[in-house]
């Protein structure tokens, strides 16, 4: 399962939640008619959007299944999910965030850095949160020209390691 979003609250009386979206397809995932699931539920409930609009950077979604306030009450802090299998293929070079965590990020001559520990957006680009037993937590820009290569299948992200890159750590060394 690959979670598309996370249901925030309630919104009115009317069993409308807020959405954050964890998607780039959000006309895709939040179109009129298309099935959800509730992740955690006991029963991966499925929930169908009966309409979606945007909110201040995130959604008001009603679902056909909530029809008041207390119903939209019970879904909320649940992730929305859809199979692996009904995701959009991307692009050659493209990558679902979930497929960046948890790889081991190398030098281009070889040396170790870290793991990657999330991806997080910044405009039309990314940022690697990178975990380095050296240097912390460290934010790397998700730039093409300093990755060499995404291996998945080996578990390992070849970057270029621009002077000064380690000056980019935002928390000291863990202990």
């Amino acid at each position: 399962m690959v979670t598309v979003g996370v249901i925030i609250k309630p919104h009115g009386l009317k069993g409308e939640v807020i959405v954050k979206p964890t998607t780039d397809f959000i006309d895709q995932r939040y179109a009129s008619g298309v099935s959800l699931r509730l992740s955690g539920s006991v029963d991966h409930q499925q929930l169908t959007v009966a309409e979606a609009r945007p909110h201040g950077g995130r959604l008001i979604v009603q679902f056909e299944e909530l029809n008041d306030r207390s119903e939209a009450e019970r879904v909320r802090d649940f992730e929305l999910v859809i199979n692996q299998q009904d995701m959009i293929a991307l692009d050659e070079g493209e990558f679902y965030r979930f497929e960046l965590i948890g790889l081991k990020v190398y030098g281009i001559s070889g040396e170790f850095v870290g793991e990657i520990k999330d991806v997080h957006p910044l405009g039309d680009k990314a940022v690697l949160e990178i975990v380095s037993e050296q240097h912390g937590t460290v934010d790397f820009p998700a730039d093409y020209q300093l990755i060499d290569s995404v291996d998945r299948d080996a578990g390992k992200i070849i970057v270029h390691l621009p002077r000064g890159w380690e000056k980019l750590a935002r928390s000291k060394k863990r202990k």
